[in-house]
This record gives structure tokens, sequence and C-alpha cells, in this order.
């Protein structure tokens, strides 16, 4: 394998050489099948409150290593994600709330890699891993164990197959997820939101039945055509044939907000009564009554 680094394109911030890095490993296919590989950097950093911090950057979920540029990466605290060193064991879902909320910069970067906890364990300040051509002919077989030992003896460790992600993913198989079309239905966009941030868009965008609108998302849920779906808990309330099985965290996606306003031109003498009785303490008692929040 040739070495194609060259410091005077590298530059000398940290950065600026973990993006070089990952573009010079990303643009080689035969290191990066399929599209896969992770990228980190151990260096420390001013967090919102200006405290300095020993922080981990690394790769964020859903980019590609042969494009990414510096916003692409996740900033995180290495002291929180040490914690997670201590679980025995850890559901994908918790995993995801928890290095979510060891980011630096929540508002700003994108969902952290599954592999994130492992660069932070690993003790090199860059680290850079591949989905290769050459392993993954040993490893991506079903004598996995077998060809590795064969090839590299007791120099390297194998690890059984371990599958990432949500849940979800596993859930469905072969099955499809009933949603609102993401490019059009704001139930939908939500729901995409959500998925994305937990890391788990890729693994089920194929996977979808795009629905009109919410409503018609929920009635294949009810009739039995989908086994899971994304809606809306208050719509999920009002349809008795279905059951909530899980809820988004909320800082997964945009703040869901119905505004009210009386528009000028409006001509009806019940316009602003109306307005008035929803933000009384009578109309916001109904809408929490189906399940609605209010300010």
């Amino acid at each position: 394998m040739d070495n194609l680094w060259r410091d005077e394109d590298a530059g000398d911030s940290e950065i600026g050489q973990l993006v070089y890095l990952s573009n010079l490993i990303g643009a080689d296919s035969l290191l990066v099948q399929p599209g896969g590989g992770n990228t980190s950097l151990k260096s420390r950093e001013t967090d919102l409150f200006g405290d300095d911090a020993d922080v981990l950057i690394v790769k964020g979920s859903g980019t590609d290593l042969r494009t990414i540029q510096t916003a692409g990466f996740t900033h995180l605290y290495r002291e929180r994600l040490a914690r997670l060193q201590v679980k025995s064991a850890i559901e994908d879902a918790e995993m995801m709330e928890l290095m979510q909320a060891a980011m630096l910069f929540p508002a700003r970067d994108p969902v952290p890699s599954v592999e994130t906890p492992l660069h932070s364990l690993l003790p090199y300040r860059f680290i850079a891993h591949t989905h290769d051509v050459a392993t993954l002919s040993l490893s991506d077989t079903p004598h996995a164990e077998e060809n590795v030992t064969r090839v590299y003896g007791d120099a390297v460790a194998f690890l059984p197959y371990a599958r990432p992600g949500f849940p979800l993913a596993r859930a469905l198989g072969a099955d499809r997820l009933a949603m609102g079309d993401p490019d059009a239905v704001p139930a939908g966009i939500y729901g995409k939101q959500a998925l994305t941030r937990l890391g788990v868009w890729p693994q089920v965008e194929g996977k979808l039945a795009r629905a009109e609108n919410v409503r018609a998302a929920l009635a294949l849920v009810a009739r039995g055509e989908a086994p899971l779906g994304v809606v809306y808990a208050t719509d999920a309330r009002a349809e008795p044939r279905v059951r909530v099985v899980g809820v988004f965290p909320p800082a997964s996606h945009a703040p869901i907000v119905y505004p009210i306003a009386r528009l000028k031109q409006a001509s009806s003498a019940d316009a602003e009564p109306f307005r008035r009785f929803l933000l009384s303490g009578e109309g916001k008692a109904l809408f929490r009554r189906f399940g609605f929040g209010t300010r």
C-alpha cells in the first residue's frame, strides 16, 4: 500500500489533519467497503460553558469518509464516555441516549457513530478503522474465525459479530415501518429526524411504508399491514387496535408545536373569544385530556 500522506496538505491543526486522514482513506474504495470506516481524535477543547475538557472527536453517523469535513465530526466528553465501560450490558437505545448526553455541542453536531465507545476506549490519539476488502474477504464468510486464525494466528483477536444499531431495525426483519412520507408529511419529517439522531435511519429507510398522512400510517398498523409505525402519541391514543411500544427521546427531533393566531382579516365575532378560550385554563385542560402538552 502506498503512503499518500503529505504534511503540506494535512496542515497544522489536529482537526484539519483528522479531516485529511479521513478523506485519504475514504478515497480508496478498497479500504471502505461498503462505504464504511471511522476516524477519531482525542484532544482538549472548550465547551459551551467555557470549561476545558478532554474530548473525543469522532466521525458522525451517516457521514462519508471520502467527503467529510469538520462539521461531520461529533465532539464528546471522554469522562462521560468512560462511564459506559462499567456497564456489563446496555440496550442500543440507551447507549444512543447516553452518547448524546456526552456531546459537547448537541444542537450542532451529528449523532455519534455506533463505534464511538470503542474509539473512546482505545488509548491512541488518532484512530482510523476501515472496512477493507482484504479483511472482509476473511471475516465476512461462514468460517470467519477459522480464516482469520489461519492467516494471522495469535497476532489478532477475533470477536464474534454483533449487529449494531437501534432495536427497531432488528424488530422489523423483512417487514415495513409505517410512517408519513418523510419528504412531505410533518410526522414523517419528525420521525426521520429522530431515527437519524438515533443512528438507525440508514437501516430502516429502505423498509418504509410511506403514507400520505399520519392517520394513514396508523391505519396500516391497526389493520396489521405493518407491524410497527411512527405516529404522534395523540393519534396512537385514539386507536384501540394499537399499543405504544416505544417513545422517541424529546431531544431526538425538533419540537412539535401547533401555534395559534387570529388572522388580521378575520371577520367573525367569535374568532377572538375562541382564541382566548383555547389559551384559557379550561381550554388547556381539554388539550391535556387528549394527550397534548400546553404552555
